[in-house]
């Protein structure tokens, strides 16, 4: 793993927000691959067996996998509206991805607070070259990857700003 992930002890329910912003499907061996055995599990002789992780990773970015294991679903409970950044942190691909977002709006507005997405990475190489990496990031987001890309990019200074 390239995070050094934190596997709370205890559901992080006073963390989340009220609902799961987004879901996919994913097969089970890539997940227990990428995140190591569940925090919690269901019976395995329910209908339908769930498989349960509570992370938080260096960013401080905390999440909660909820894992049906029959139809490979993938549920993501997240502390701020940061889907794009726990699905690089989480590092496997979704398929038949839904976002609270798109399926029910009205929902949404409800249980995310209004967010900024204005904030941009930028570098500078060893020649001098300035460029932007990302934009329309979160602040949270935008600082999670300028530390990832200097922990790999020597020689490059990166830095984060708002979008002017």
């Amino acid at each position: 793993m390239d995070d050094e992930i934190t596997r709370l002890g205890s559901f992080p329910r006073n963390k989340l927000l009220g609902q799961e912003l987004c879901s996919g499907k994913v097969g089970e061996l890539a997940l227990l691959e990428r995140l190591g055995p569940p925090t919690a599990t269901t019976d395995p002789v329910e209908d339908d067996p769930r498989f349960y992780w509570d992370l938080e990773f260096p960013c401080g970015l905390v999440t909660s996998l909820e894992f049906h294991q029959i139809s490979e679903r993938l549920y993501l409970s997240l502390d701020g509206p940061d889907i794009d950044h726990a699905l690089r942190h989480l590092g496997v691909e979704l398929a038949d991805v839904s976002l609270l977002e798109d399926t029910d709006p009205d929902r949404y507005a409800q249980v995310v607070p209004s967010i900024e997405r204005d904030w941009e990475v930028w570098r500078e190489g060893p020649n001098g070259a300035v460029e932007m990496v990302a934009a329309g990031l979160t602040e949270r987001d935008a600082e999670c990857r300028r530390d990832r890309l200097e922990r790999s990019a020597l020689g490059t200074v990166h830095w984060v700003q708002r979008a002017e």
